[in-house]
């Protein structure tokens, strides 16, 4: 074969192969679109979350084509909380796109004016629901693990310490239950693994303390605490602590003790007629229980999953 026809192969091969790459990106891209449809629209909640999970991972770009505008798989989760929400006619918050971020966040009313939300990508296909204002996590989500746990620590840092110096108790009540329903949707939507840590309110309620040891000084200042506020801690069974509140029952015990467990660990359990009170509910609504367990957290601080929150 003459060099000019070998030459002549070579380039039309080239020209052969850029083409059919450039439809399999077109493809790609067309793909891309028509998962997103599905995301933003279906009304079938397997195709919602399968839709999710696909554009989370989706490569968009390839070497042949590139999006220079296009949205993180942070926002396709956040998009997947909202659409879930609306298929349960609960629209607690607001999807908004933040310029200075280039992303979507959650603008919950009441809220709002002090902080905004979205989620962070971890290296497991997981995500954090991230406050901006402080970067705390507020709850892990992972979708192709079906499981969600709630973090303790920021839900007490963020909505106890911080917001109810700003905003009213009410508008944190809301941010709560929108929290909970969230999970709630996930468990019977997808059978999901749920943790809702301290927001749980089903009877009875049991927060493991982090700390194994709990000393009495704590539990001691308790019983002073609640005698100012003519309220009384009761001795209960197997060196248990009883606080009755108006609508609910605080126990604080050691499980060692009460046979529940081999080891020293104690924890808080609320107990309440409707199963609606949680500890949550507790701190956001009792000073001086609130002040108690802040001036005592390295104490008393509830545990969250520790393969989660470090």
């Amino acid at each position: 074969m003459a060099e000019k026809e070998k030459k002549l192969i070579s380039t039309k091969s080239r020209l052969v192969e850029f083409n059919e790459q450039i439809k399999l990106s077109l493809n790609n891209g067309i793909k891309f679109t028509e998962t997103l449809d599905i995301l933003m629209n279906t009304q079938d909640k397997v195709e919602l979350i399968d839709a999710a999970m696909s554009l989370m991972g989706y490569q968009l770009d390839t070497s042949y084509l590139t999006f220079p505008q296009k949205y993180s798989a942070a926002d396709y989760c956040l998009l997947f909380f909202n659409r879930l929400m609306d298929l349960h006619d609960n629209e607690t918050a607001i999807l908004h796109f933040s310029e200075p971020r280039k992303a979507l966040v959650h603008e919950i009313p009441g809220i709002n004016a002090v902080d905004s939300f979205s989620f962070k990508i971890d290296d497991s296909d997981g995500a954090y629901y991230v406050a901006q204002e402080s970067g705390a996590s507020l709850f892990y989500l992972n979708l192709r693990k079906r499981m969600i746990r709630i973090n303790s620590s920021a839900i007490t840092n963020v909505l106890i310490v911080s917001y109810l110096e700003k905003l009213d108790a009410k508008a944190i009540k809301h941010l709560e239950m929108m929290l909970i329903d969230f999970a709630t949707y996930l468990k019977e939507d997808y059978g999901f693994s749920v943790d809702l840590n301290l927001l749980d309110s089903g009877n009875p309620a049991r927060y493991e303390l982090a700390e194994d040891m709990l000393k009495r000084d704590v539990i001691d200042e308790l019983f002073v605490l609640a005698s100012e506020n003519e309220l009384m801690v009761e001795a209960g069974a197997n060196n248990s602590a009883v606080l009755k509140l108006a609508n609910s029952e605080i126990t604080i015990y050691d499980q060692k003790q009460m046979g529940e467990n081999d080891n020293e660990k104690w924890v808080i359990a609320v107990m309440d007629t409707t199963q609606e009170i949680s500890w949550f509910d507790i701190l956001l609504n009792e000073p001086f229980i609130r002040n108690w367990y802040l001036n005592n957290i390295s104490e008393l601080s509830i545990k969250s999953d520790p393969l989660i929150f470090k």
